[in-house]
C-alpha cells in the first residue's frame, strides 16, 4: 500500500490556486544539533538558520542573512553574492559533487582500514556516509517508507534517515524536483530518499534528516511558507562587482584565484608580449637556458609555443643548463623527483626566470609527497605571473589533493577561462564528464 493516501493536504500555505507557474517560493527554518559521541567533548554548537529560496527549471536563488547564492544548472555554476559589501564570487556545481563523491570513498576507505586493523573506534556506515552527502556510488540499499503518527518515516537498509510531516501541499513534478535539488544542494538527505520527494509531487511542513558521523546530527527543517510564482526573479548578479584581492580577511590562495579572475584580455595580451619580446632578446645574446624557459612559458600561458629557426633550436638544445634540466622535467617517481628538485637548483643561478623553475619544482614536491610545499611554491609564482594559464591547472590539482574542492575547481575554471584550448585542461573536463554521467541528479 502506497503511504501517500495518508497525506493530509492543509492549508498552511500560501499560493496562487489556478495561476499558471513555472516555479516555488519557499521559506525555511533549519535547527540543528548534535549529540556528541559518550566521552567526546567540544560538540558542535547548536545553529539555526533561516533560508528563503525561489526555485524554478534550471536555476535556484538560496538567501540567507546578507548573502544570496544563484545556482545556475545549466551553466553548472553558482554565484555568491555578498550584499553588504557589494562583491560576488563564482564557483562551479562541481566542486560540490566532486567534493562528495570524493569524501564518499574517503569515509568508505577509512571504515575499511579501522575494521582491518580492528581498531575500535566509531566509523560512519554506508548509508550514514550516504545520507549525510546525498550521494551514492554502487548498488543501494532497500529504501522502505511507513507512517508513524503525523509522519512518514523513511529507512535505508533498515536505518530511520529521514521523517516528513504528513501535512503536505500538492506540487507538479517540476516543482518537486526542484525542492529535492534545493534539499540536496543546502540541506541534505539520502538520494533515495530525495528522489522519493520528486515522485511525491508535494511539499510537507516538516522534515527531520538526522545523521551518523561524528556523534548525531538532527536537522529540523520547518517550512515557514509556500508560494508558486510565475518564474524565478533572477538577481542581476552582472551588476555586482567581482570580489577583489585586496578585500579584508582573504589568504593567499583566495587572492590568487580573485586576481585571475578578474584578469583582462589585455591583461594576457601584455604578458604574451612581453614574453615574445624576452624570447626574441634571449635567442638574438645567445642565452639558451633563458630561451629555452621563455618557450615554456609561451606554451604554458597560450598552449601553444612560437616556431623558432633550426639554429635557434640547435643553440638551445647545445646549452649545458638545458641539457641538465630538460631531463628532469617529467619525474614518474619519488626518487626521480628528488633527482629533478636537485637539477633545477643547479640551473637557478644561470637565469632570472626564477618562476619559471618554481612551476617545475612546484609539481616535483608534489610527485614527492610535499603538497604543502608545492602549493606554496605555485601561489608565490601566480602572485606575480597570473596570466600562466596552465599553473591553475596544477594549483587546483594541488587544493584538490587537500580537499578544497571550491577553490580547486576555482583555479581549474579560471584557467580554462583564460586558454580553453590548452590541452592539460582536458582532464578536467573528462572529470566533469564522468561526475555528470554518475551523478546526474546534481543537474
Amino acid at each position: 500500500m502506497h503511504v501517500m493516501k495518508f497525506l493530509r493536504l492543509v492549508p498552511f500555505f500560501f499560493f496562487l490556486p489556478g495561476a499558471a507557474h513555472a516555479a516555488l517560493e519557499i521559506q525555511v527554518e533549519i535547527n540543528s544539533h548534535t549529540e556528541a559521541p559518550p566521552g567526546a567533548k567540544n560538540a558542535p554548537a547548536d545553529r539555526h538558520t533561516t533560508m528563503n529560496a525561489s526555485l524554478g527549471p534550471g536555476v535556484m536563488v538560496v538567501r540567507s542573512g546578507a548573502t544570496y547564492a544563484v545556482y545556475d544548472f545549466a551553466r553548472r555554476k553558482r554565484v555568491l553574492v555578498d550584499t553588504a559589501n557589494r562583491q560576488r564570487v563564482e564557483f562551479s556545481l562541481y566542486d560540490i559533487v566532486g567534493f562528495r563523491a570524493a569524501e564518499l570513498r574517503n569515509r568508505e576507505m577509512m571504515a575499511k582500514a579501522l575494521a582491518a586493523a580492528k581498531i575500535n573506534a566509531p566509523a560512519a556506515s554506508k548509508v550514514d556516509a550516504e545520507n549525510a552527502l546525498s550521494i551514492q556510488d554502487g548498488p543501494p540499499e532497500p529504501l522502505q517508507a511507513h507512517v508513524d503518527g503525523a509522519d512518514e518515516v523513511f529507512e535505508v537498509g533498515g536505518q530511520t534517515v529521514f521523517r516528513r510531516s504528513t501535512d503536505a501541499m500538492p506540487v507538479d513534478k517540476a516543482d518537486a524536483r526542484a525542492f529535492a535539488q534545493f534539499m540536496r544542494y543546502c540541506v541534505g538527505g539520502h538520494p533515495q530518499v530525495l528522489a522519493r520527494l520528486t515522485d511525491t509531487a508535494s511539499v510537507s511542513r516538516h522534515y527531520v534528516l538526522t545523521t551518523h558521523t561524528v556523534g548525531t546530527t538532527t536537522e529540523d527543517i520547518v517550512v515557514r511558507s509556500v508560494k508558486t510564482i510565475p518564474a524565478v526573479n533572477l538577481p542581476d548578479v552582472a551588476d555586482v562587482p567581482l570580489r577583489k584581492p585586496s578585500a579584508p580577511g582573504l589568504d593567499t590562495v583566495d587572492q590568487v584565484l580573485d586576481r585571475a579572475a578578474a584578469l583582462t584580455l589585455t591583461d594576457r595580451a601584455i604578458a604574451i608580449e612581453r614574453n615574445q619580446k624576452e624570447l626574441d632578446a634571449a635567442l638574438r645574446d645567445g642565452r639558451g637556458l633563458d630561451a629555452y624557459l621563455r618557450l615554456a612559458e609561451a606554451g604554458l600561458i597560450t598552449g601553444q609555443a612560437p616556431r623558432i629557426a633550426p639554429e635557434q633550436i640547435a643553440m638551445v638544445q647545445a646549452d649545458a643548463n638545458v641539457k641538465l634540466l630538460a631531463p628532469a622535467l617529467a619525474p614518474r617517481s619519488k626518487e626521480e623527483a628528488a633527482h629533478a628538485i636537485g637539477a633545477i637548483a643547479q640551473v637557478r643561478g644561470a637565469t632570472s626566470m626564477g618562476y619559471m623553475l618554481d612551476i617545475f619544482e612546484a609539481n616535483d614536491r608534489a610527485r614527492a609527497g610535499d603538497g604543502l610545499a608545492a602549493l606554496k611554491m605555485m601561489l608565490r609564482v601566480l602572485e606575480t605571473h597570473p596570466a600562466i594559464a596552465s599553473a591553475y591547472k596544477d594549483l587546483g590539482d594541488f587544493l584538490y589533493l587537500r580537499f578544497d574542492m571550491p577553490r580547486a575547481w576555482r583555479a581549474w575554471d579560471v584557467g580554462r577561462a583564460m586558454a580553453p584550448q590548452i590541452a592539460i585542461f582536458r582532464a578536467v573536463d573528462q572529470y566533469e564528464a564522468n561526475l555528470a554521467r554518475m551523478h546526474p541528479e546534481f543537474f
